[in-house]
């Protein structure tokens, strides 16, 4: 056996060990603790808080992945015209990736939109709109409209699987779903008179434990 064989045997064998180990770190889901208070909105997804948005009365919100655009048409179902905050969180495949439910409530809709198609982010116009992704929106007592959350999978590994459905009464910090691998997710926050965001671009995030927003 040559010495070309035994270096390509080697960096093999090493790439194997870095997607096993990319793997387990995906499947981890550890018990979380949400706080011990009230009006309070915690982070749906472990992460990096990507970007905060303004959303004002008449626009369509848009979350952003890979510096493209992914208009959430389907959340306009459930939230039309309304105003609030848009969060889109950043998850790295070294994250857990099970997401939490933020805030109790009902789960008013869910739509899942599947991707048909493996596009290229850097070659295929138009690849934003191929991203699976699941809307999910939640009714709380304490907003007029839905807090809605997106899940948005990697266009490379596309795997969502959620563990709520509609009429489903969920509590805060409950399991809400599961994305595969390097993901996102964005959180629709509605405006209300004592709405508060307490976190800022660039803070590390934990699903179901870090307090995002108080009202």
């Amino acid at each position: 056996m040559s010495w070309i064989v035994i270096v390509l045997l080697l960096l093999l064998g090493a790439a194997a060990l870095s997607v096993w180990g990319a793997f387990k770190f995906t499947i981890r889901d550890p018990e979380r603790t949400p706080p011990a208070r009230d009006h309070v909105i915690v982070s749906p997804a472990d992460g990096r808080i990507k970007y905060i948005r303004r959303i004002e009365q008449g626009t369509v919100p848009f979350a952003e992945k890979n510096g493209r655009r992914i208009p959430i048409l389907e959340s306009t179902k459930v939230v039309p015209m309304q105003e609030g905050y848009l969060i889109g969180i950043w998850m790295s495949f070294l994250v857990v990736h099970v997401q939490r439910i933020p805030i109790t409530g009902m789960v008013e809709e869910q739509h899942y939109h599947a991707c048909d198609k493996y596009l290229d982010f850097m070659l295929q116009e138009g690849a934003e709109y191929q991203n699976e992704r699941n809307v999910v929106a939640i009714k709380s007592e304490h907003f007029r409209a839905p807090i809605v959350v997106i899940q948005i999978a990697s266009i490379v590994v596309r795997r969502i699987i959620s563990y709520v459905s509609e009429g489903m009464n969920v509590r805060i910090g409950d399991r809400l779903g599961l994305i595969r691998m390097g993901s996102q997710v964005d959180i629709v926050i509605p405006d209300s008179p004592s709405l508060e965001l307490t976190v800022a671009v660039g803070d590390r995030v934990k699903a179901g434990e870090t307090v995002i927003a108080t009202y």
